[in-house]
């Protein structure tokens, strides 16, 4: 599991919400701060990377070769490996050894690392067990700032804030934040296309599917796949 970095909202706020069609209506300072960085958590997940450059860390296990993918795309730098090998083939001791990496492809977070030393001292080969890296990663400096992610951030936040009063919620979207394909009222009646029911990190719900399509426009998601 990754866990999300920040414990508080980086881009979001009450004026850049407003400003972006955002509705703050009487909703608490704690209830809009909670939904600004719930957003920011979630397209940072639907992205792949974070929203600013953050220093991460992660532990990767060996799988057969001196690749591996990061956690999150957009990597900026690799700041320190360690690698951690078996001490011998006797007891189930664990050595560290310093190590470097290479950055092969910074948006989808492929790294090449390598070890100081792979030899034991004992005549064997010393494959490694796991890999620690330290790095940065997250969108080039501005780019979450581009009228377009800040749109989609704020439709998604206040997707959120709508669930406390579900009053607020339009026609055209339901609770939980459910596709609505079929609607009647009285004597009015709609029925969407299925192509409008895109299941998504974001939601199903048509301002959903609007916040995808801007950050499909305005980012190239870190999508990254595990070596075997």
């Amino acid at each position: 599991m990754v866990l999300y970095p920040h414990q508080n909202a980086i881009i979001l706020n009450d004026s850049v919400f407003v400003q972006n069609g955002g509705l703050t209506g009487t909703f608490s300072s704690a209830q809009l701060q909670s939904s600004y960085w719930l957003a920011e958590m979630q397209i940072s997940s639907y992205i792949g990377t974070l929203l600013l450059p953050t220093v991460v860390t992660g532990t990767f296990g060996y799988a057969g070769i001196n690749r591996l993918a990061t956690d999150y795309g957009y990597v900026h730098q690799i700041l320190s490996v360690n690698i951690q090998s078996q001490q011998n083939g006797v007891d189930c001791t664990l050595r560290d050894t310093s190590g470097c990496a290479f950055i092969f492809n910074d948006t989808f977070g492929y790294i090449d690392f390598r070890q100081a030393t792979s030899f034991c001292g004992c005549g064997g080969h010393v494959y490694p067990y796991l890999i620690h890296v330290a790095y940065q990663a997250g969108l080039p400096s501005g780019t979450a700032n581009q009228p377009g992610v800040l749109e989609a951030l704020t439709i998604v936040a206040q997707i959120d804030l709508n669930e406390r009063f579900p009053g607020t919620v339009g026609v055209n979207e339901g609770v939980g934040d459910v596709a609505i394909q079929e609607f009647r009222s009285i004597d009015y009646s709609e029925k969407r296309g299925d192509h409008s029911l895109i299941r998504t990190a974001l939601g199903e719900s048509p301002k959903a599917m609007r916040a995808k399509r801007i950050l499909d426009l305005s980012i190239r998601k870190a999508r990254r796949v595990l070596f075997a």
